[in-house]
C-alpha cells in the first residue's frame, strides 16, 4: 500500500505533464480532444476526493516503518486536485473558439429576430394605413371562385372596414361571407378568371361587392399567385380598391362616346387600345371586346404603321390637341382588309400617372366622293366657260355666213351649178351651228325655251322615231307612270337628250338588245342630296333610259360627262353627246346619274323638278313647235353690237318686207325709241357692251311703251346677265345662228300674238 501511494504521488504530476505534451501535439483536434481533457480532469478530482475514504478506513495503520501516512495522503490529494483542475481548464481552453462562435451566432440571431420584429411591425403599420384592402388567400376550405374549394381567406387588413363596411374578422376563415356578397352577375366571371390566374400568375379584374349599407360598390382587384418550390399554388396576395366613382365617370364618358358621331378609341403609351365606342365597331368591323387590348396598329395598313408609330411616340412626348390626315392622306384598315380614307383628331387624357390619348376618327369616304364630284364640276365649269366663249363668237360668225349664203342662194335659185355648192356650204354651216349648240349645252350657256311639259306625251311622240332610228335589232320598250307630274323644261332639248342616250345605247348593243325608256314620280331626300353636288332635295320627274349592252368600264365612269371623252371608236363619236345632256339637265335645275356595270348594261336617270301646283294652274302644257309666217310690213328696231351680224340680220328682215331701224348698243336704241313711237318689235342681242345689256334695254323700253313686243337673240346666255325668269314670263329668244325661215317664223309668231 505504501508503495502504491508513493507511486501515485509521483505519477500524477507526470501524467498531467504527459497529457499536456500530447495535447500540444494534437492541437489540431481541439474540438475532439477537449472532452478528453475534461474527463481526465474530472477523474483526478474524483481520485482526490477518494483520499478521504482511505483516511477514514484507517489505511495509515497499514503503512509500515512509521511513515507519516497523513502527509502522504494530503500530498497525493493535492497533486490530484491540481492535475484535475489543470486538465479541466485546458479542456475548456480547447473549446473556447467553438464557444465564441456559438455566442456570436446567438448574438446574430438575436439581432435578426429584433429586425424581423421591427419589419413585421412596420409592415403591419403599412398594411393598416394603405388606401386599399390587402388580403391573402391561403390553403383552407371553401373559398370557391378563386382557386376552388381548397383555398380560404387568411388575412385582411383594417382598410376593409372603410371599403365595404365590414370588420376584418368577418372575412378571415369565412369564405361564404366573402363570396356571397359578390354580385351574382360577377361571380361567374370571377370563376372563369380562375384558369387565367393559374396560367399567368397575375390578374386584374373588377366586380361589384355588397357594402354593409346595402349598396353595391365596384372593386378593382389586383391579385398575384405565389407558388411553392414544387410549383404548386401556395398563396394568393391581393389588393382591392374602390372604383365606384371611376365607374360612374366612365359610364358618363361612355354615354357621351356612344353618342359621338365619330369613332373614338383611347390608346395608352404602348399603343394598346383601352377604350372604343360603338362607332369604332361599325367603322372598323371589330367587336368591341376583340378590339380592346389590341395594338392600335391593327387599324392601320401595314405599309403605314411605322409612320403612325412615330407620330404616336412624338405625340406622347409633346401631347396637345391636333388633327392629322387633313393635309396628308391617312388610311384606316377594316377587319375585312378594306382600306378607307380617315381624318383623326388627337386629344390627351388626364389619367393620373398613365398617359392616354383619345383618337376621334372620321370616315372621309363620302367627303372624298363629294370633293371629287366638286372638282369634276369645277373642271367642267372651267371648260364650259372656255367653250361658251368660243361658241358665242363662232355663232356670230356662222350667223353672217348662213345669212349671206341664203341671200346668194335666192339669187342663184335657177342656176343648179351655183346652187349645189351653196347648199353644201349652208349644210356645213348648220352642222357647225349644231356643234356649237352642243358646246353651249355642255357649258350650260345655251338659251333654253322651257315650257310646261308632260314628259309622257313627249316620249309617246318619240317612240316611233326611236324604232326607226335604232333599227329592228333593238327592242324598244316604253314604261310610263300613269299620273306623271308636270315639269318645266325645253321640249326640243329634252327630245335631243333622249335621242342621244338612245343612240349611245344602240352603239353599246352591236348584236341587238333591249332599250327601256321609263318615267316615274320620285323624290330626292336630304341624305342623298348632301352627298351629291348641285342637288336640291325635293320632288322630281324621273326619266330613265337603260339598256342591256356592254356597259361602261369602271375607270371610265367618272369621265363620261367630260367633253370630247368617248368610249367609242374615234370615227364613231364626237364625245359631246353626254356632255350636252349633262349641261342641259343641270341648266334646267335637274340632276343626272349614271349606273353601269360592265357586261350587264347602262342606266341613265334624268331628274327634272316637279312643277308646283301654283305653276300648273297658270301654265299651258306644250309639246308642239311654232307656226312659220315668212313676211310682214311692221317696223322692227334691231339692236346688235357686231356690225357684220347686224348687217346680215337687217338685210334678211328687209327681204322679208319689214322696215328696219338699226342700233349698235342699248343707249342708241333708247335714243331711237325716244324719237320713234311706231316701233312694233324690239329685236335685241342679249350680251352687248356699253354698260347696258339686252335685258336692261327691254326693261327700259317697256317702261316707255308697255305694249311693245320683244325678241331676244344670242349665241349663249350669260346667266349673270340674262334673267331666266324672263322666259317663264313669256319672253322669247332666237338662238344664233339662225336660218332665214326660222327668223321669219319667230318674228311673225310674236307679232301676231295678241
Amino acid at each position: 500500500m505504501t508503495n502504491f501511494l508513493h507511486g501515485l504521488t509521483t505519477a500524477a504530476p507526470l501524467a498531467v505533464v504527459g497529457m499536456l505534451w500530447v495535447a500540444g501535439r494534437e492541437r489540431v483536434r481541439q474540438i475532439s480532444n477537449g472532452w478528453q481533457f475534461l474527463l481526465a480532469g474530472f477523474g483526478l478530482l474524483f481520485l482526490a476526493s477518494s483520499m478521504h475514504l482511505v483516511d477514514s478506513l484507517g489505511v495509515n495503520q497499514l503503512i509500515p516503518g512509521g511513515i507519516d501516512s497523513e502527509t502522504i495522503i494530503n500530498t497525493t490529494r493535492f497533486a490530484a486536485y491540481l492535475s484535475g483542475y489543470a486538465l479541466i481548464l485546458f479542456g475548456l481552453y480547447q473549446w473556447m473558439p467553438t464557444i465564441q462562435k456559438m455566442l456570436a451566432k446567438n448574438s446574430y440571431l438575436a439581432d435578426e429576430y429584433r429586425g424581423l420584429a421591427r419589419t413585421a411591425t412596420r409592415d403591419s403599420l403599412l398594411l393598416s394605413t394603405m388606401p386599399a384592402m390587402i388580403y391573402s388567400v391561403a390553403p383552407g376550405a371553401g373559398y370557391s371562385g378563386v382557386l376552388g374549394d381548397d383555398f380560404n381567406v387568411s388575412y385582411v387588413n383594417d382598410k376593409v372596414e372603410s371599403l365595404v363596411g365590414f370588420e376584418p374578422e368577418e372575412f378571415v376563415g369565412n369564405a361564404e361571407f366573402w363570396s356571397s356578397r359578390i354580385h351574382p352577375e360577377d361571380r361567374e366571371t370571377i370563376a372563369q378568371d380562375r384558369d387565367f390566374l393559374l396560367q399567368k400568375g397575375e390578374q386584374v379584374h373588377e366586380f361589384r361587392f355588397l357594402h354593409k349599407d346595402g349598396r353595391y360598390r365596384w372593386l378593382r382587384d389586383h391579385r398575384r399567385l405565389v407558388r411553392d418550390s414544387n410549383d404548386q399554388p401556395l398563396e394568393i396576395i391581393g389588393c382591392a380598391i374602390d372604383v365606384t366613382d371611376l365607374k360612374l365617370a366612365e359610364g358618363r364618358i361612355s354615354s357621351f362616346l356612344e353618342g359621338a358621331p365619330d369613332a373614338v378609341i383611347t390608346v395608352n403609351a404602348e399603343g394598346e387600345i383601352v377604350l372604343a365606342n360603338a362607332q369604332a365597331e361599325r367603322l372598323f368591323g371589330y367587336d368591341k371586346s376583340t378590339l380592346i387590348g389590341q395594338s392600335a396598329d391593327v387599324l392601320v395598313p401595314k405599309r403605314r404603321r411605322k409612320k403612325v408609330q412615330r407620330q404616336r411616340e412624338g405625340y406622347f412626348r409633346r401631347p396637345e390637341v391636333q388633327e392629322i390626315g387633313i393635309s396628308t392622306e391617312l388610311l384606316g384598315l377594316r377587319q375585312d382588309g378594306t382600306e378607307f380614307p380617315v381624318e383623326i383628331s388627337l386629344s390627351p387624357l388626364d389619367a393620373g400617372e398613365e398617359k392616354l390619348v383619345a383618337y376621334a376618327i372620321r370616315d372621309m369616304t363620302e367627303r372624298k366622293k363629294v370633293e371629287a364630284q366638286l372638282q369634276q364640276a369645277q373642271k367642267m365649269e372651267a371648260v364650259g366657260q372656255l367653250t361658251g366663249g368660243v361658241a358665242h363668237d363662232f355663232n356670230n360668225l356662222l350667223t353672217v355666213i348662213v345669212g349671206n349664203l341664203q341671200l346668194v342662194e335666192e339669187i342663184a335659185e335657177q342656176d343648179a351649178a351655183v346652187k349645189q355648192p351653196i347648199d353644201a356650204a349652208l349644210d356645213a354651216a348648220m352642222r357647225g351651228a349644231a356643234l356649237t349648240k352642243r358646246l353651249l349645252a355642255f357649258s350650260r350657256q345655251q338659251l333654253l325655251a322651257p315650257k310646261v311639259l308632260d314628259v309622257n306625251k313627249l316620249v309617246n311622240g318619240l317612240e316611233s322615231l326611236l324604232h326607226r332610228t335604232l333599227g329592228d335589232d333593238i327592242d324598244v320598250r316604253v314604261k310610263l307612270e300613269e299620273e306623271l307630274w308636270l315639269t318645266r323644261v325645253d321640249p326640243s332639248q329634252l327630245e335631243n337628250s333622249i335621242i342621244n342616250l338612245a343612240i349611245n345605247s344602240r352603239d353599246a348593243m352591236p348584236a341587238g338588245g333591249t332599250l327601256v325608256v321609263e318615267t316615274s314620280n320620285t323624290a330626292i331626300d336630304e341624305t342623298y342630296a348632301i352627298n351629291q353636288t348641285e342637288v336640291v332635295p325635293g320632288e322630281y320627274v324621273m326619266l330613265r333610259v337603260g339598256d342591256n349592252g356592254t356597259g361602261i368600264p369602271k375607270e371610265a365612269l367618272q369621265h363620261v360627262f367630260d367633253p370630247f371623252f368617248s368610249t367609242k371608236e374615234r370615227t364613231k363619236g364626237s364625245g359631246l353627246g353626254l356632255s350636252m345632256v349633262y349641261g342641259f339637265v343641270k341648266q334646267s335645275n335637274g340632276h343626272i346619274q349614271v349606273y353601269s356595270e360592265e357586261g350587264y348594261g347602262t342606266s341613265i336617270k334624268i331628274y327634272l323638278p316637279r312643277l308646283s301646283e301654283e305653276e300648273v294652274d297658270t301654265a299651258t302644257t306644250t309639246t308642239g313647235s311654232a307656226r312659220l309666217v315668212p313676211t310682214g310690213q311692221e317696223t322692227i328696231l334691231l339692236v346688235e353690237d357686231e356690225t357684220a351680224v347686224r348687217e346680215i340680220a337687217s338685210t334678211l328682215l328687209r327681204a322679208l318686207g319689214y322696215t328696219v331701224l338699226e342700233a349698235e348698243h342699248g343707249p342708241a336704241a333708247l335714243a331711237i325709241l325716244d324719237q320713234q313711237n311706231n316701233i312694233d318689235l324690239l329685236f335685241t342681242d342679249v350680251v352687248m357692251p356699253g354698260g347696258m345689256n339686252g335685258v336692261e334695254l327691254v326693261r327700259q323700253a317697256l317702261q316707255r311703251y308697255p305694249g311693245m313686243k320683244t325678241l331676244y337673240t344670242s349665241g349663249y346666255a350669260d346667266t349673270a346677265i340674262f334673267d331666266k325668269a324672263m322666259l317663264s314670263r313669256g319672253a322669247e329668244l332666237l338662238t344664233k345662228p339662225y336660218r332665214k325661215e326660222v327668223l321669219a317664223g319667230k318674228i311673225r309668231e310674236i307679232l301676231d300674238r295678241k
